[in-house]
């Protein structure tokens, strides 16, 4: 055991150096779930533009049997 080690076993941490590592730990938490939120929305979102563009390809198809995949998507009525 070093010379600081001990020391902080004798006396204690001062409290400005526990409230930097209970900052760092916050923060270090804080970042990582942004990060875990960052890519589970992307994953959604990945998801979303596959079921569009799926249903887009499925309107198309239904209402044109010469099915042409440059042909602009259909909107639907506003009543």
């Amino acid at each position: 055991m070093g010379i600081v080690a001990a020391l902080k076993t004798l006396f204690g941490t001062s409290e400005e150096e526990k409230e930097l590592r209970r900052r760092t730990r916050e923060l270090i938490r804080t970042k990582k779930n942004r990060t875990n939120d960052i890519a589970e929305a992307r994953a959604k979102l990945e998801q979303a533009q596959r079921d569009v563009h799926a249903r887009v390809d499925e309107i198309r198809k239904r209402q044109d049997s010469n099915y042409d995949e440059e042909a602009p998507i259909p909107r639907p009525s506003q009543a």
